[in-house]
């Protein structure tokens, strides 16, 4: 569709021009602006929609489709003009090139670009950016075969009855990484702080893409280069605000603070992007981290993609329309602003560097959140490692008139109590019970057995099984493992005509604490003998 070419400009104007601008009568009030990439157009009812409802005085826009088989084929920069009775501009980008190595959803044929539009008189510039990528030849490698180049559109408004207004609307390369957004920034803070004598009130909105953190950190189509993990921990709106926005042009002819980060020397940014990369007062309202304009793959890849500075104004309140992002994937961001005093611009820097300090120090708190969480966890793993090597088993028996007799339990490393008595009188049969324990019972057998102090007994003096039978006991506690057999004791008083009265004594009490707490979890959780 030739309506234009890359870089050029088409106005449209479909103000009527009998009804006067709000700002025309009585007393100003403050001026809505609306900053949103309207995703093609894809639902573009939708869109003019939501703008009507916003009823605001002046909409930087981005992805408007001029043409394209994908958005219908309409010229949707001047259907929004024509709709919402405006005067508007967009500055062509892209001449989007039909491909079949296009899906349907992203066919082109037509034209891409930014728009400004607003109720009163305008005259339009281009700001134009280095290209990114030589797109005919890149261009069928990243799923988009299109000419042309980043532009980002720069409008004096003419407000009634106020100081005109420089508005910009830019859309920043998704594929650059942060490097390359970086220097297409620079772009804009350069034309900005040059106009700034003639122009001090600004309006520096768009799509700029800062989202190369998260799931797309790990994609090296949309986040490459240095960057790409060495801002591990932070989020790109966060290094923005960090390294670029928080340096005042007061702060000093070049950006320290970005000259300072530790990149290969071939890395390193150039002396014109220092000097560029100051801040001449912007200032997002915005919270760069919670305020999230876009969100992709369930939540995975979500970024404050959306920014939208001010300058020498005063926000009145804003707020985010298009919350849940039925008509664009982005959201769409809403300020009421009044003119300002020059003083507005030294407060506006004090409150991004305190927000970059504060992003700092949480980051700090993040990080050694992260770094106890992670110890916890490692002396989680160590506790259950040696948990699982935890066993107590106990075996006691003999053989009489009545056959094999025994009383055996065993609670292994998994918390289960396996239970077996086997008496033999009447004939009775052997009983089996099993079941789990709790941690705090696991525990309340633990804490028997260190009162105990049997860890550090030894069995050598104690006496052998004989024909009355034998007491086995093995346990295997906090990497300690003990295995002790000896002849059967039924009283205390067995333990007296030995070489280690005081060892088996301590042997016969932990066994009958353990028969006593044994006995009665089982008693309560079944009937041993079933009632006739």
């Amino acid at each position: 569709m030739d309506v234009a070419l890359p870089g050029q400009i088409v106005t449209f104007d479909f103000r009527d021009s009998q009804a006067p601008a709000p700002s025309d009568q009585g007393i100003p009030r403050p001026l809505r602006v609306v900053q949103w990439n309207i995703e093609r157009g894809y639902q573009l009812d939708a869109v003019i929609a939501t703008l009507r409802d916003l009823d605001a005085d002046i909409l930087c826009l981005q992805e408007l489709d001029i043409g394209n088989q994908r958005s219908g084929g309409g010229n949707h920069a001047e259907q929004i003009a024509r709709r919402l009775r405006l005067n508007g501009a967009v500055a062509v980008e892209f001449q989007e090139l039909r491909s079949p190595c296009r899906a349907p959803a992203q066919q082109g044929g037509g034209l891409h670009g930014n728009a400004i539009y607003s109720r009163y008189d305008m005259a339009f510039r281009a700001v134009g950016h280095a290209p990114a990528y030589d797109w005919p030849r890149d261009g069928m490698r990243l799923g988009e075969p299109r000419l042309g180049a980043r532009v980002t559109l720069a409008a004096e408004i003419r407000v009634p009855r106020r100081p005109a207004v420089l508005a910009y609307s830019a859309h920043f390369e998704c594929f650059a990484g942060i490097a390359g957004r970086a220097a297409q920034l620079c772009d804009l803070l350069q034309d900005s702080s040059a106009c700034v004598p003639e122009l001090p009130h600004q309006l520096v909105f768009g799509d700029f893409n800062t989202f190369a953190h998260s799931l797309a950190r790990l994609s090296p189509r949309y986040a490459h280069g240095w960057h790409r993990f060495r801002n591990l921990g932070m989020s790109e709106a966060e290094w923005w605000v960090e390294n670029v926005l928080a340096w005042s042009v007061d702060d000093g002819p070049v950006n320290l603070r970005l000259a300072a980060e530790p990149l290969p020397d071939h890395l390193r940014p150039s002396r014109e992007v220092l000097r560029a990369a100051r801040n001449p007062g912007w200032w997002d309202p915005f919270d760069p981290v919670r305020d999230i304009t876009i969100s992709n793959h369930c939540g995975w890849m979500s970024a404050k993609a959306d920014w939208a500075f001010v300058r020498q104004f005063r926000v009145v309140r804003h707020w985010m329309a298009n919350r849940d992002f039925t008509a664009s994937d982005h959201r769409c961001l809403v300020l009421e602003v009044e003119h300002a005093h020059a003083d507005t611009v030294a407060e506006h820097m004090l409150a991004t560097k305190r927000v970059a300090r504060e992003l700092q120090v949480k980051r700090a708190s993040r990080l050694w959140t992260w770094c106890s969480l992670a110890a916890a966890a490692a002396l989680s793993w160590a506790a259950f490692t040696v948990a699982r090597r935890s066993s107590i088993s106990r075996i006691t028996g003999h053989r009489g008139r009545y056959g094999h007799e025994f009383f055996r339990f065993e609670i292994d490393n998994q918390g289960y109590l396996k239970y077996a008595n086997n008496s033999n009188y009447r004939r009775d049969s052997i009983i089996h019970k099993s079941l789990r324990l709790s941690p705090t019972l696991v525990a309340e057998f633990k804490r028997i057995v260190d009162d105990s102090e049997i860890m550090a007994e030894d069995s050598t003096l104690w006496p052998r099984r004989d024909e009355n039978g034998r007491l086995q006991l093995d346990i295997s506690l906090n990497g300690k493992s003990i295995s002790f057999e000896t002849a059967k004791i039924s009283s205390l008083a067995d333990t007296v005509d030995t070489q280690d009265p005081e060892g088996l004594r301590v042997l016969y009490y932990l066994i009958q604490d353990f028969k006593c707490l044994i006995l009665s979890i089982i008693s309560l959780h079944f009937k041993i003998k079933p009632i006739a």
